[in-house]
């Protein structure tokens, strides 16, 4: 929604992927290496950002960057007929 925030303070994605650990090992579900290691670099970046910044707003911060990656993805999907995209001015 527009003008929604999520602080950082607020978020709790290390406890989330804990979980997800947790059950892994419950279930006994192999979990890839390079998988666990974003997962641990994830809780330790979340970690540092709520110490450092606990007011930064996650979703202002991001969403530039994911709407420029979603329209990047709608002009060169091949899934669908288009017109070609604006010329880029610069």
């Amino acid at each position: 929604a527009l003008g929604a925030r999520l602080r950082l303070g607020e978020v709790h994605v290390g406890t989330l992927l804990l979980r997800a650990f947790s059950l892994a090992r419950e279930y006994e579900v192999k979990v890839e290496s390079a998988f666990a290691a974003v997962c641990v670099a994830i809780m330790v970046l979340e970690g540092v950002g709520r110490r450092l910044h606990p007011d930064l707003d996650v979703l202002a911060l991001a969403a530039p960057v994911l709407l420029k990656h979603k329209a990047k993805d709608y002009w060169t999907s091949p899934l669908t007929t288009r017109p070609a995209p604006p010329a880029d001015p610069a």
